[in-house]
């Protein structure tokens, strides 16, 4: 029970920090994760690393979440599972949680606009990321369909 209860606390550690720190998307998470979980703590083999990712990789859905979900099953049964996800996440939750009642609280002040909306003035004007994407996937025909309510001709910016 004592072994069991360590290597909860240990989960939780590892996954909470993972979860507060861990910035760049799913790639950075699994960079960290494998120096964590292989090279410094040795729960799994560079083997068993890479045959879960590849299980992950076959499964829609966040990489580094279910990542952290496997590893937290292989070492920790299925409370494992239970803490190391709940760690991962709960940091996450709770940021966007204060984000999302700063931006209730005092989105509509000058003062604290910019920085709880983002820069909507580089984004918004060209389409944002939805022109992006449709250029990366349509190319040319991407440009007729933002420029079509302007009467058909090919706006400037749009090149």
């Amino acid at each position: 029970m004592a072994t069991e209860f360590k290597r909860l606390t240990e989960l939780a550690q590892v996954f909470l920090k993972l979860g507060i720190l861990g910035f760049g998307g799913p790639a950075v998470h699994i960079a960290i994760m494998e120096e964590e979980v292989v090279t410094r703590r040795q729960w799994l083999t560079r083997s068993q690393f890479l045959d879960l990712l590849g299980a992950t990789n076959l499964i829609p859905g966040p990489n580094s979440t279910e990542m952290v979900i496997h590893i937290g099953y292989s070492y920790g049964g299925w409370l494992g599972l239970w803490v190391a996800g709940t760690c991962f996440i709960l940091p996450a939750v709770l940021m966007t949680t204060i984000f999302a009642w700063l931006y209730l609280a005092w989105g509509n002040l000058p003062t604290f606009t910019p920085i709880l909306t983002g820069n909507q003035k580089s984004s918004a004007p060209r389409g944002g990321v939805w022109k992006t994407f449709c250029s990366q996937t349509l190319g040319f025909h991407c440009k007729l369909i933002f420029s079509a309510p302007r009467g058909g001709e090919l706006h400037p910016n749009y090149y």
